[in-house]
């Protein structure tokens, strides 16, 4: 029994720890805070590791700066530590043989450097970095340090694509000898992965690129581009999604993109909305299309949604069919967009005048949030269908 306890306690002691989900990159608030930011490449370090903490020793050979003093060409060392992932119950010390290649943040300006983690915490030195392919050529000077570390990551990204086309295709995945399906899967990571840290600089650093993206001939550069102009809410994303469907879906992993669709909450444009409504009954949809459409279209609720929104209310899902009623409801009150900023404070329920449609009948079938059963929401389902034969030519004729 003794010996069973001591492995159970071995095994909790060695097993990752309860916090630890790897923290985001974080980009923005990293170049904000460091004195110095270079890529390089690390050449030698040991990682200690005791209890929940691991601190590493570096030494980095610095390839270019992107901020501060340092010199290309030089040795620096460099110390980071922090929260580990795994908890140890002895003291644990390793060479780190890995020659981890990427933007490092660093944040003294004297030697020792330190080097900046994902959020000030996180001690791991392999997740310390924006790692970045060795073959690929530098980003181009920006007008500030943000841009420099965008257009880096611009450089890589571009790099990839054009140099390993077929591993980023969905069919490089399934297809090929088992060597092959493994190099197109870790290429394709090695892209998401410099994506996801792009994602989290601010947008007066990534929307030029963005704009330029989705000019490129490369499929997933371009998809990069779009997604990036609908998160930022520009209705060019919206529109050039729209138009290159057909040739998106099977030719790149579009569930970024789609996933990206649920963010749109611009109504300004009414070439943008209407194009959103065309992406939500594509038939056959792609999985999570009408999820994220949807969403979009109830949080846009204008009169060139509507169209959309009423014949989802045809869809099988009732998440659909719910959010399609949500998003009827709030036409009929006139209620402000939704968007990330009214959530919190529950303004988007509020009902403005003019309200000529908003009346008891509405009122009674009005659904602003949440699931219904299937019968109760028939019944709803019927009435708007109703509802729109009666005024939709007074409507689309406003």
């Amino acid at each position: 029994m003794r010996t069973l306890q001591l492995a159970v306690v071995s095994a909790l002691l060695s097993s990752p720890l309860p916090a630890p989900l790897t923290p985001g990159p974080n980009l923005a608030k990293r170049v904000e805070s460091a004195e110095s930011i270079v890529v390089a490449k690390l050449v030698s370090g040991t990682t200690r590791g005791f209890g929940s903490q691991v601190s590493s020793d570096i030494v980095l050979h610095v390839n270019h700066v992107l901020k501060g003093d340092l010199i290309p060409g030089t040795d620096v060392a460099a110390h980071l530590e922090g929260r580990g992932y795994f908890a140890v119950p002895t003291v644990k010390q390793s060479t780190i043989t890995d020659q981890l290649y990427g933007i490092w943040f660093l944040g003294s300006t004297s030697r020792p450097y330190t080097v900046i983690s994902r959020d000030g915490t996180y001690g791991e030195i392999h997740f310390a970095p924006v790692l970045l392919p060795e073959g690929a050529p530098a980003g181009s000077e920006g007008e500030n340090t943000e841009t420099a570390v965008a257009n880096e990551l611009a450089a890589a990204l571009l790099w990839i694509a054009q140099t390993y086309p077929a591993q980023l295709s969905p069919d490089a995945q399934r297809n090929g000898t088992p060597e092959q399906r493994t190099a197109a899967g870790q290429r394709l990571s090695q892209f998401r992965s410099l994506m996801e840290d792009f994602r989290t600089l601010n947008s007066s650093a990534t929307h030029a690129i963005y704009e330029q993206f989705v000019k490129e001939k490369s499929i997933p550069i371009r998809l990069t581009g779009i997604e990036g102009l609908i998160r930022a809410n520009d209705p060019e994303g919206v529109k050039r999604a729209a138009m290159g469907w057909d040739d998106f879906a099977p030719a790149a992993d579009i569930q970024p993109l789609i996933s990206s669709l649920m963010s749109y909450s611009n109504a300004d444009d009414e070439e943008a909305v209407r194009a959103l409504g065309a992406l939500s009954i594509r038939d056959p949809a792609e999985p999570g299309l009408r999820q994220s459409t949807v969403y979009a279209l109830r949080a846009i609720h204008s009169k060139q949604a509507l169209p959309a929104l009423i014949a989802l209310l045809d869809d099988k899902e009732d998440r659909v069919r719910s959010y399609a009623l949500s998003g009827l409801c709030l036409y009929v009150r006139n209620a402000p967009t939704v968007t990330p900023e009214s959530v919190p404070s529950m303004s988007w329920l509020q009902s403005r005048p003019p309200t000529p449609l908003l009346n008891p009948e509405t009122k009674r079938y009005c659904l602003l949030g949440g699931m219904i059963d299937r019968a109760t929401q028939d019944v709803y389902v019927s009435f708007w269908k109703s509802w729109w034969n009666q005024h939709q030519v007074e409507i689309q004729g406003n």
